[in-house]
């Protein structure tokens, strides 16, 4: 399963990936008692031309995608600051009746971050950046 397939409101983002999400890197993952907010960056070139952002490779080279949701049920993080924004694993598991458990975790398995929602998350909007060495620049 793609975390697309986990994402309510994805016609937009269908029509970028209509064949899922890869290479995935997240970037931004905020919680408080009622919400939470989750960001994840590819860098693989979208289906489709939009036309406010620009020239792939030339305008922007990275697409960032907010989602968020206040139907959580369990969070469990080890060693964030390990997080470097590089691409990681993404797993989505089908738990008990209407809950997924969505695992993000590092390639050589120093981080991870593991997100259990009811039903999906909500897509919230889009961002583009072009990469710099380390850095993400906002356009």
């Amino acid at each position: 399963m793609n975390i697309i397939d986990i994402i309510i409101n994805n016609h937009f983002l269908k029509q970028l990936y209509p064949h899922g999400i890869h290479n995935v890197s997240i970037v931004y993952f905020s919680t408080d008692l009622d919400n939470y907010t989750l960001k994840i960056r590819t860098n693989v070139r979208p289906a489709i031309e939009v036309e406010k952002w620009g020239v792939w490779q030339k305008d922007y080279d990275v697409v960032e995608i907010e989602l968020g949701s206040n139907l959580i049920k369990k969070v469990e993080c080890l060693n964030w600051l390990n997080n470097k924004k590089e691409i990681c694993n993404v797993d989505i598991q089908i738990k008990e009746k209407d809950f997924q458990l969505i695992k993000f975790d590092s390639k050589d398995k120093d981080w991870y971050l593991y997100i259990e929602i009811l039903n999906s998350l909500l897509f919230q909007r889009c961002k583009v950046y072009i990469k710099e060495e380390e850095d993400y620049n906002p356009l």
